[in-house]
């Protein structure tokens, strides 16, 4: 490779001034002496230009390696003329510039050192048999002198480009190994900068499905894949799910995972496997491998002390990609990501314990006094909300006849059926809790209070047909309810709890096992 163009064009500079220099000095002495100038000088001096224009005007000779030591032996053959037949300093002048040129502008290279051991053949050749044929003005003594001087030079030339080359092949390959080291280094830091953020996002996002969706994204990103998909185990079940993937087509994904369930679960479950790596050429039935153009998969485990929690697989169109520092990398982030998900099942578990009845397994009072306040404050005025109480009739009676374990039966079938009947057509529209005791409540948003007492009442009779067994006897309940509507008839959430607490009284206080509505109460 040749050196840098600037330098080059310089050494061409410099040549043209040495060129241009000596042909004054040679058209001065001939001048002097009353004869033209020769023609072999002016063929010597218009080459050395015309290379030296064409080395400095254009960047080709410069880029080029077989332009450049060509013209640079062309120069020579003009240079060896202009020694062996004229004044020697200046022809040795442009014999030491051409050997700068051709050695040091080249880094050094033994084609260099090439090029300076045949410069001084051609020139001792030439000049022997220049004097040997009598074209030579040099006397033998100045002759034999310039040759040893020239020969030494050469030597010394020689000998230094070796040991620039060599030493300059050092400094290439210290180069190198920095620049790898230096990339190497980037990329740790890279890593270690993704685990930082992954552990900030373990460590603040209680929301699993929030956080897998960071990490697949992250993952892509990272390791350098064409696709991830993230598959958890249900924890009841032990069934596998997909939580999160950037793959598109469902059936694909239907397939992928089928293929997961027959081939790969066992494997990691039994053989206690962390990690498989695959080519797609040894496993003839990848799904739709050919239509996306992966070539390679890896299936990472989630697991955290000993608990299978899911697997993580990664697709890529390239062949060799999952190297061991990219490996390594994947599994600390599963390792980051199981940690994650065990804390997040915690904290869903510690919550549930927090806002749900143990008994009944609906929710409790706290909860729904802040879901209530909350509720209300996000109403429009277009909107309404209806609160039911529900009691159980006679119950004290059930738990002195047939004691509390009965109770708790009767409790929990009872919040069963309120929560079955309510909630049937839209969830997020219902709310049942246990307000206290053998006390229910039922809020019901965007329902108007004819609505909600049919809904009610269906609640009621489904109660009223329902039993619980006490070894062999059928024992029946019923309850009674109070409902009332904001705005219909309450004006906020306070008045909305009295109303219905007073409507539960009244049907209480009116046969039991009955609806009332607040509307009813001046009746």
């Amino acid at each position: 490779m040749i050196s840098s163009i600037k330098s080059q064009k310089l050494m061409s500079l410099i040549f043209i001034i040495f060129v241009i220099i000596s042909f004054i000095q040679h058209y001065l002495f001939f001048t002097q002496s009353q004869s033209g100038i020769p023609i072999y000088y002016l063929y010597a001096y218009s080459g050395l230009l015309i290379i030296n224009l064409l080395n400095l005007t254009t960047n080709n000779s410069c880029k080029n390696s077989n332009i450049f030591y060509g013209l640079r032996f062309l120069e020579l053959h003009f240079i060896t003329i202009l020694i062996v037949l004229g004044p020697v300093i200046l022809g040795i002048a442009l014999m030491l510039t051409a050997l700068l040129r051709g050695t040091c502008l080249n880094k050094g290279s033994r084609g260099a050192a090439v090029f300076a051991v045949l410069t001084l053949v051609n020139y001792t050749l030439s000049s022997l048999l220049g004097f040997l044929l009598g074209f030579s003005s040099i006397s033998p003594a100045v002759y034999i002198i310039d040759t040893i001087a020239i020969i030494l030079i050469g030597i010394f030339v020689y000998l230094t480009t070796i040991n620039y080359e060599s030493a300059f092949q050092h400094l290439e390959e210290a180069r190198e190994e920095t620049t790898k080291n230096n990339q190497l280094l980037n990329n740790t830091i890279a890593e270690l900068s993704t685990l930082q953020e992954i552990s900030k996002f373990a460590n603040s996002v209680l929301n699993i499905k929030e956080l897998i969706n960071i990490i697949n994204d992250m993952i892509i990103g990272v390791i350098g894949v064409n696709y991830c998909s993230i598959f958890l185990i249900e924890e009841n079940t032990g069934n596998i799910y997909l939580e999160t993937t950037n793959i598109q087509d469902k059936n694909l994904l239907q397939n992928i995972k089928l293929n997961l369930v027959s081939k790969y679960i066992t494997q990691f479950k039994s053989r206690g496997l962390t990690m498989v790596e695959g080519s797609v050429n040894e496993v003839h039935d990848y799904p739709s491998a050919k239509d996306r153009d992966i070539k390679t998969f890896l299936i990472t485990s989630l697991q955290s002390h000993r608990n299978f929690l899911g697997l993580v697989l990664v697709e890529s169109s390239f062949d060799g990609i999952f190297e061991e520092r990219k490996k390594n990398m994947l599994t600390t982030i599963c390792n980051q990501v199981s940690i994650a998900i065990e804390n997040a099942v915690i904290y869903d578990k510690m919550e549930r314990l927090a806002t749900i009845d143990g008994l009944t397994q609906v929710h409790n009072r706290r909860y729904f006094n802040e879901k209530c306040l909350a509720e209300f404050s996000s109403l429009s005025k277009l909107e309404s909300v209806s609160i039911a109480m529900l009691d159980i009739d006679n119950f004290k009676k059930i738990n002195d006849t047939y004691g509390h374990l009965i109770g708790d039966s009767v409790l929990k079938k009872v919040a069963s059926i309120i929560s079955s009947t309510t909630c049937a057509s839209n969830s997020d529209d219902f709310l049942v809790a246990r307000y206290g005791g053998e006390e229910f409540v039922v809020l019901m948003k965007n329902t108007n209070l004819s609505i909600t007492y049919n809904i009610l009442d269906v609640v009621r009779k489904n109660i009223e047909s329902a039993c619980v067994d006490d070894e062999g006897q059928k024992i029946r309940f019923t309850v009674s309810i109070g409902v009332a509507e904001y705005p219909a008839t309450s004006k906020d959430v306070k008045q909305i709890l009295m109303d219905a607490d007073t409507a539960l009284y009244k049907a209480k206080q009116t046969g039991k096992n009955k609806v009332v509505a607040a509307d009813q109460l001046n009746q």
